[in-house]
């Protein structure tokens, strides 16, 4: 009795292992898409539009909900849409090898073995500024400057905006300039301490994992 319990407790503790490799490891999200086009989860700030700037809590690892400031007087370019193809090769290895043996497993056993979705494709409308430049609205430099001058934050500048919608209302992801938004008297030394917006984000654990598991391939259109 207690062997076939100890047997019991094995074959749920495998079962387990293969769903959850089956499940995160093998199959593609959002997370690797915003991963690998340098880009973060539009949830992560509040309205964000191209021009405005967040400050990132260097401990935290997260942005401030709410736009430190924002650029006035810079022309948006008009639309366009980005497709973004991404594969998990991982899960595709995966699902060929279990389709050598589709004659030896039953239909509906199929559904449950395969990965899915190994691959997804997003058809994003982008919004960015037209030209570099442009000015800080004068009522919010005050907190820009305290953000940027606080060595717990760095702050950076939204450079793209994606929408999952024509309507250009629902944003989906969101693509920063690289490095931090610095004050006119930052000297070399100073500009030589600015670090990649990538350098400090955490990146969920298993997006890590599965990193060098995944392509994205990008195609860009009009609207």
């Amino acid at each position: 009795m207690e062997r076939s319990k100890i047997l019991l407790a094995g074959s749920i503790a495998c079962l387990a292992t293969f769903i959850f490799v089956k499940q995160n490891i093998f199959c593609t999200d959002n997370h690797d898409l915003f991963l690998h086009s340098n880009s973060v989860d539009a949830d992560e700030v509040h309205e964000p539009e191209p021009g405005k700037a967040y400050a990132f809590h260097k401990r935290g690892g997260r942005f401030e909900p709410t736009a430190s400031c924002v650029l006035q007087g810079v022309s948006r370019a008009a639309p366009k849409v980005e497709v973004f193809h991404g594969r998990n090769l991982a899960g595709e290895s995966y699902n060929a090898a279990i389709a050598n043996f589709a004659g030896e497993i039953d239909n509906s056993f199929m559904g449950v073995v395969l990965a899915k979705p190994v691959e997804r494709k997003w058809s994003l409308n982008k919004q960015h500024n037209k030209f570099a430049g442009g000015e800080f609205d004068s009522a919010c430099i005050p907190v820009l400057v305290e953000r940027v001058n606080n060595p717990n934050y760095e702050v950076y500048i939204v450079d793209t905006v994606y929408y999952s919608d024509g309507k250009m209302s629902d944003a989906f992801m969101v693509t920063f300039k690289p490095d931090p938004f610095v004050l006119s008297d930052c000297d070399a030394g100073c500009r030589a301490d600015q670090v990649d917006l990538f350098e400090l984000k955490r990146t969920r654990f298993l997006t890590r994992i599965k990193q060098g598991l995944f392509d994205l391939e990008r195609t860009l259109g009009s609207t």
